[in-house]
């Protein structure tokens, strides 16, 4: 036990890094360098912990109480390894015991992934159990039962009888029961794969059912084996046709009853939410242009289904989890309804009660793209607040506040610089905070709501010596300051001129710029110890300050907004007296990818550029993303056109480094081909790097090690 304890604390420190490379850095030792221990509140108020990777020691977990600090074992590791390893039959690493996916409602049972399957662990009993081979798994909130979707049907399976129940019998093929369509999974609906929710009673599943069969084939060709294999995807491009989707409500016991959805006027399911007492499942329906959205409540036992509240937007909308409060009779629903991001009370009827937050500024989630994820952290009824996390404090701040359901108060929580994550116990009197600034490392500790010393769970790690960014504002068209972040080397002689890389995105409401320690940062690091300065800078619409200023770009998807707010950037960072303006080099990945094709198209900044997975025309991209923003390529051709970097790609200024992986089932090759096969047809010479079925991530150590020696290579040879 005290060994358990000692190894959790020494895994939160590390001796300073070798060198910095590639491979170090994507390695275990790099990888870890900053990794927090995992945190997850049980329902009797306890704390699960695990601690970060250390090597092959084993990744215990650990109950706290936070009341004392006791820590202690839930399963001593050598019994969770036997019993993962009986359950599966498959070996696994001590350093890579598996963490819950899930938990039942009273924490006696957890879910984990282990050996390729889903298992069941008891934690009392210490055994573990092994799902059917299945895509997607969860427990019911009692613990009595798991749901789990396998070869497009949705199964039920009792934990105490090992009955197992199929609650659809039409899966296979083209239709999907409770797994995602790819487009529904991609872009509503945060890459998860379990298209299906329990209710809080236990005793019934909703699900979407997805019938793939009008959505148009792609396919992929894979080098292996000799005789080469093609794999398929369904991929709806914009005009094209979306999958086919229902709404089903499976009782445990009886059948399936189907939600009486509005007959037209709607494309997409964009939320399924259940009420506290599981008495109606809320359904969000959105249209295809994604301006118009209608909430409606289903009765469970009859799947009739009653309007509820409507939103309009003229730019787009995006789809935020309803939070139900006071037994299910109101609801906090977050809208951009305002030109920014704010929190509304209603009640069961849809009567508007009151604005809950309000003001020139946004609510922001800590992590994850808008509509995936929610900025709020928790609502304390019996105190009257909803918890969130924002940028009130500042642009490159996420901060904690609490505001009143009535709206009549609003208060910061949090203080210290930089960005706050939080998750709050169930009876919101504690909350974990993961925090970090441009110059901290990530820290864990535990707070009370009411005040007080935090307790240190993880303290901040060596920095290692490593540059760390600066913070600014740099002036955009219309009088906009806007984040950028600047990163030098850490020999800095401020009578130097220096080449600078910008490393752009670029997407909507997708910041990177921020007062955080950066996930990217070591691999920064080998630019700024190479002699870069490194520059981070936002547009408009990339920023999350709100719709007033993301509005802009509707129909212009990365387009000449973006690129404005860049030369912009470009002209502040270029006026230092530290940076070299024949030495600007940018760069990026999928969005930023594109982003970098259309600073090397449209202006003549830039002396190099690489784009690794890039959109090189939005006819190529899918219809969920691509057509919020753009709109049907019918109803706006002009804008595709104008924003299609293949029609540009005649205009190339400077040296181009274009990657792509084979088997991109987000962004398609055909991309890269498209932009590639213009550059040969205008006679432009650009390096190319292609990685064999690699996806859009490209997913394994050696390739990611490769890609970033292949731009650090590029930059020596062209800054």
């Amino acid at each position: 036990m005290k060994r358990l304890i000692l190894a959790f604390a020494s895994a939160c420190l590390l001796a300073a890094a070798p060198p910095l490379t590639p491979a170090w850095i994507l390695g275990p030792e790099g990888r870890a360098a900053f990794e927090l221990p995992r945190a997850q509140w049980l329902a009797d108020g306890g704390l699960l912990l695990q601690a970060p990777r250390a090597g092959d020691a084993p990744r215990a977990w650990l109950r706290l109480d936070p009341g004392t600090g006791e820590r202690k074992p839930v399963l001593e590791p050598s019994r969770l390894l036997d019993a993962l390893q009986a359950a599966t039959a498959a070996p696994v690493r001590p350093a890579s015991l598996p963490w819950p996916l899930a938990l039942d409602a009273a924490g006696r049972r957890a879910l984990v992934k282990s050996g390729g399957r889903f298992v069941v662990v008891d934690l009392a009993a210490g055994t573990a159990r092994a799902l059917p081979r299945a895509d997607a798994a969860a427990l019911s909130p009692d613990g009595a039962r798991a749901a789990y979707a396998a070869d497009g049907n949705l199964h039920v399976l009792d934990l105490a009888s090992g009955a197992d129940r199929a609650l659809t019998v039409d899966g296979g093929g083209t239709v999907l029961n409770g797994t995602f369509s790819w487009v529904y999974g991609e872009e509503l609906f945060g890459r998860t794969d379990a298209a299906f929710w329990w209710s809080p009673d236990s005793r019934r599943v909703a699900f979407l059912r997805f019938d793939d069969a009008p959505v148009p084939v792609h396919s992929f060709t894979d080098f292996r084996p000799w005789q080469a294999r093609t794999l398929t995807q369904r991929y709806p491009q914009p005009g094209q046709p979306n999958p086919l989707v229902r709404v089903g409500i499976a009782a445990v016991d009886g059948p399936v009853v189907w939600a009486a959805l509005p007959r037209d006027g709607w494309e997409y399911v964009g939320r399924l939410t259940w009420t506290p007492a599981g008495d109606a499942l809320a359904v969000q329906v959105l249209d295809r242009p994604q301006r118009n959205l209608q909430l409606l409540l289903a009765d469970p036992a009859t799947g009739a289904a009653q309007p509820v509240l409507r939103e309009r937007a003229d730019t787009w909308l995006y789809v935020y989890e309803p939070i139900f409060i006071r037994g299910g009779r109101e609801f906090l629903w977050p809208s951009d309804r305002s030109g920014f991001h704010h929190l509304y009370r209603y009640d069961r009827e849809g009567r508007l009660l009151n604005a809950v937050t309000r003001g020139d500024w946004s609510l922001c989630p800590w992590g994850g793209a808008a509509g995936l994820a929610s900025a709020v952290a928790a609502v304390d009824e019996r105190e009257g607040w909803a918890y969130v996390t924002c940028r009130a404090a500042g642009i490159l701040q996420t901060q904690l506040y609490r505001a009143r359901l009535d709206g009549t108060a609003f208060e910061r929580v949090s203080r210290e610089a930089g960005t706050h994550a939080v998750t709050f116990s169930p009876d919101r009197r504690w909350y974990v905070d993961a925090h970090s600034s441009a110059a901290v490392p990530p820290s864990l500790s535990l707070r009370r709501v009411d005040g007080g010393a935090p307790r240190i769970l993880a303290a901040p790690a060596d920095p290692l010596g490593l540059a760390t960014p600066e913070l600014a504002t740099y002036p955009a068209p219309g009088g906009l300051a806007l984040p950028i972040t600047l990163l030098k080397p850490r020999s800095f002689d401020p009578h130097k001129r220096y080449p600078v890389i910008f490393s752009v995105y670029g997407g909507p409401s997708a910041p990177q710029a921020a007062d955080a320690w950066g996930r990217n940062l070591l691999l920064d690091n080998l630019l700024t110890d190479a002699g870069y300065i490194v520059a981070v800078p936002e547009n408009r619409s990339s920023a999350a300050l709100g719709m007033k200023y993301e509005g802009a770009i509707a129909g212009r998807l990365l387009g000449p907004v973006e690129t404005a707010d860049l030369e912009a950037a470009v002209a502040w960072v270029t006026a230092q007296p530290w940076a070299d303006p024949a030495r600007l080099g940018v760069w990026g990945w999928s969005g930023g990818g594109t982003s970098t094709l259309a600073a090397l198209t449209r202006t003549r900044a830039f002396k190099a550029g690489a784009a690794v997975a890039p959109v090189t025309d939005w006819r190529y991209y899918d219809t969920l993303y691509t057509e919020k923003v753009m709109g049907l390529p019918a109803d706006n051709p002009e804008g595709y056109r104008a924003t299609s970097l293949v029609d540009a790609a005649r205009n190339l200024h400077g040296r181009l480094l274009l990657v792509h992986g084979t088997h991109d089932d987000n962004v398609h090759p055909q991309n890269a081909q498209a932009f590639a096969d213009a550059l040969i047809g205008r006679g432009l010479l650009f390096e190319q790097m292609v990685y064999p079925m690699r996806d859009h991530g490209m997913g394994d150590v050696p390739a990611l090690v490769h890609v970033y020696a292949t731009l650090l290579d590029f930059w020596k040879r062209n800054l």
